[in-house]
């Protein structure tokens, strides 16, 4: 015998439908569409006029190249467009900004001085004849993005083999079968509504028309700063490269010597800063360290000793290591500091659920201590001991340290946009810390020492 639904079980199942059809329907959706070109050039002209100089150029000065780099990720989407900016009075090319290419993602991801760290064919085929077969081919070369500070370029060989290569470093790693490193970040449509707004934000702020730099400075700094013993010494400088570390320890501590660079510049500081604490500016070599760019860099080498950076420097190495290379016998400090870890294995107190705990952490040691703060950042692994490091992939591709020398803190009613200023590998950059949370999570360490 047939079954029949009744007429009034049909209207009920109607009257779900059209009710869950209604409920998404009222749902506000987030905005997707690629980007407007004029909108983007507006955002990075007001962007720059955030600051009252553009890695110390008058942003007045200044103007967006008519070129973009298109950046990927694995699965072949357009991720970001990078912009350099000219200086316009001698057409020299003084930094970049890379953005998103559409409205549900971060308007700015980054700025960088110089030139957008792109591996170019003649270096790549150099590279391949030195590190792989001098007889392969490169068939195809693709720029990924795998999110601030992270450059990448996808290589595929005339024998079938592809690599992963870091712009920066360098470095090398296979692509393993059908393993994607490079993603994009998969957002939640209210995080997207919130980029939404961003893009809105700082696209119609006008910031070009108002400048003044007598009226206009948002970013904060730590104030008081040491005297330079030569010229161009920035706010708080980043006075140790890792490359360096590289160069004297060889090859294990490749890409590895972020981390104890970070620390070095922590302790520095505050040697120099405050008299109590004078022994942490000298290294053992009995030379007074400056730390400029390509000077000996005695305390980062000692850290690599006591935050056992191979691998990369997990979050409680580098806390503990600091602690220790203090209470060294030659030196005998007792240094308290303040961490605060998105994730649960550092115990009572460095714990916290959200990255806005860390953003706050960087704010005070900045506002509070008048001190440099590390971040450090990567995805997080509950288990075992890997903090901030992925297993069996370079650190270089997913994980890294940096020091925060300022922070740009943009509001407008409940929407944020947030930059740290900061160094890496030598170079200056600004970093949405939004998007550093997007791709990755963060965690910020300073020394509780007044400065």
């Amino acid at each position: 015998m047939k079954k029949h639904l009744s007429k009034l079980s049909l209207f009920i199942v109607f009257f779900y439908l059209v009710s869950i059809a209604n409920t998404f329907a009222n749902e506000p959706q987030p905005n997707i569409k690629l980007t407007k070109i004029d909108e983007v050039y507006k955002a990075i002209v007001n962007f720059i006029n955030l600051d009252t100089d553009f890695f110390g150029y008058n942003p007045r000065t200044l103007s967006i190249s008519q070129q973009k780099i298109n950046f990927y990720d694995d699965y072949g989407n357009l991720v970001s467009y990078g912009f350099h900016i000219i200086n316009s009075t001698n057409n020299d090319i003084i930094g970049y900004v890379i953005t998103s290419t559409s409205y549900d993602m971060d308007p700015i991801i980054e700025a960088g001085k110089g030139s957008i760290p792109i591996v170019t064919k003649d270096e790549l085929e150099i590279l391949v004849k030195s590190k792989i077969d001098t007889n392969n081919l490169i068939q195809k070369a693709e720029n990924l993005y795998n999110g601030p500070l992270a450059y990448i370029t996808s290589i595929e060989l005339k024998n079938g083999d592809a690599y992963y290569v870091s712009n920066i470093s360098k470095e090398w790693i296979k692509k393993d079968g059908g393993n994607k490193l490079v993603c994009k970040p998969q957002l939640t449509n209210a995080q997207k509504i919130e980029n939404n707004k961003r893009w809105d934000n700082i696209v119609h702020k006008g910031l070009l028309e108002e400048y003044s730099s007598n009226s206009l400075s948002n970013i904060t700094y730590a104030s008081t700063q040491p005297a330079p013993p030569t010229g161009g010494y920035d706010s708080i400088s980043y006075p140790l490269d890792s490359t360096y570390i590289q160069k004297q320890l060889g090859p294990v501590f490749s890409a590895c010597g972020c981390g104890p660079s970070a620390g070095a510049l922590l302790l520095w500081h505050l040697g120099e800063r405050n008299s109590s604490y004078s022994q942490l500016k000298w290294g053992t070599g009995g030379t007074q360290v400056w730390f400029e760019y390509n000077s000996p860099t005695f305390i980062g080498i000692e850290l690599c000793g006591y935050m056992s950076p191979i691998g990369g420097t997990k979050a409680t190495s580098f806390n503990n290591g600091l602690k220790a290379y203090a209470q060294a016998p030659s030196r005998n400090y007792t240094i308290p500091t303040i961490m605060k870890y998105k994730g649960t294995a550092l115990g009572s107190g460095a714990n916290t659920s959200s990255n806005v705990d860390v953003w706050n952490t960087i704010k005070d040691g900045i506002n509070n201590r008048n001190a440099p703060v590390a971040l450090g950042i990567g995805n997080d692994l509950t288990s075992g001991s890997s903090y901030y490091i992925e297993e069996n992939i370079p650190s270089n591709f997913s994980y890294h340290w940096v020091a925060v020398s300022g922070y740009i803190d943009d509001r407008s009613a409940d929407l944020y946009n947030w930059y740290v200023k900061c160094k890496s590998w030598g170079i200056d950059y600004y970093c949405s810390f939004n998007s550093l949370c997007y791709w990755r999570n963060s965690l910020a360490v300073y020394i509780s020492v007044y400065y």
